[in-house]
């Protein structure tokens, strides 16, 4: 590796040995090995920090620092602040990666001259083994036909064509530098106000329509897996992205953007507590009584939102209008009818043809 590599990766670790093994074997892989690999371990008990470091051993680009408990945010700032290359990944040690993923994603970005590049994930369930397309990471049919975009040509889409996850995002790291982006150090939710603010301050943004990442999913010892430790944090993450959009001067343009978004994202983060009905309950409350007021959702019609956020207006409306008992009916009478329907069409599909009709 040369002394100035192409790419730094920012890995923070905590408590991640049965699957840091299989992330830093798929880096090894890569079909471009001018990198450099930055790991941060956030205070580990499970011998992560041990295993990391005997993986360093004897490997020039392979760094490894620790920290007291402070989180992934905490992490990847630190990470970051060690960082030489031209250009950034921040990957999180229970995924791994194509082999192809630093050379595809280093030639777009590179030959697009563009401050971030946006590929595609699939997601891996951690219990069953099931690796299905996580389509939503990159949504190249929601971008301008042209080799890169920003705000001023994407106002609509800008936060909708991708997710707030870093990990499916390479950086231009003299962009990140000069518009002094950092993440916040929350428990969880600490990506958020990152991934906006870098998407609404880009000159140049390109997708690349490629799996490249293989993301675990239901993963007990993950943040998102212990959200309900901090239910509301992605809410005060939302609220403090707002802030630093008005104090970047663009949240005149990107009002609309945000607030769709916003809808989907207070959807979704209550959607994942729904196994904890004491933060399930605390979340729906705030939202009802005080978080959509605040983040400009109450009060829009049912056309003022689009993408994913079209699909949760009348989730919206259920918690605005209805008591928490009367919400959670709600839903529990449309899961059961989506599942009536699927089985449905599953004996359909399974009936046998009638004899003499044609299959």
């Amino acid at each position: 590796m040369s002394q100035h590599p192409k790419i730094s990766i920012v890995i923070p670790l905590y408590n991640g040995l049965p699957y840091v093994g299989q992330c830093l074997e798929s880096l090894d892989a890569q079909t471009v090995q001018d990198f450099e690999v930055i790991i941060v371990d956030d205070g580990s008990d499970d011998g992560s920090y041990e295993y990391t470091q005997h993986y360093a051993e004897g490997r020039g680009n392979v760094t490894v620092l620790r920290q007291d408990h402070q989180y992934a945010g905490a992490a990847r700032n630190r990470g970051m602040g060690h960082a030489g290359g031209d250009y950034i990944l921040f990957l999180d040690a229970d995924d791994y990666f194509e082999p192809d993923l630093l050379e595809c994603s280093l030639g777009r970005i590179t030959e697009t001259h563009a401050d971030i590049c946006v590929f595609k994930a699939c997601s891996l369930n951690n219990q069953t083994g099931v690796i299905k397309p996580m389509e939503q990471t990159c949504r190249p049919e929601l971008c301008p036909d042209e080799a890169t975009f920003n705000r001023a040509t994407n106002p609509r889409n800008i936060f909708c064509f991708t997710t707030t996850a870093p990990w499916s995002k390479l950086y231009r790291r003299a962009f990140l530098e000069g518009q002094g982006l950092r993440y916040q150090d929350t428990r969880s939710a600490n990506d958020i106000c990152f991934v906006y603010l870098a998407l609404a301050l880009a000159d140049r943004i390109t997708v690349l329509d490629k799996v490249l990442l293989v993301y675990r999913q239901h993963n007990k010892g993950s943040l998102q897996g212990s959200q309900h430790k901090d239910p509301l944090a992605f809410y005060e993450a939302l609220l403090a992205t707002r802030q630093a959009l008005i104090e970047r001067g663009v949240y005149g343009e990107l009002s609309h953007a945000f607030i769709n978004n916003a809808l989907e994202f207070c959807t979704y983060n209550l959607r994942t507590l729904k196994d904890d009905p004491a933060a399930h309950e605390l979340v729906f409350d705030y939202l009802k009584t005080t978080g959509f007021e605040h983040l400009g959702i109450a009060g829009k019609p049912r056309e003022y939102f689009y993408a994913r956020a079209a699909k949760d207006f009348d989730e919206g409306q259920l918690i605005i209008t209805k008591s928490y008992r009367q919400y959670c009916k709600a839903l529990s009478r449309k899961k059961g009818s989506l599942v009536r329907r699927a089985l449905r069409k599953a004996r359909s599909l399974l009936r046998p043809a009638r004899p003499g009709r044609a299959t």
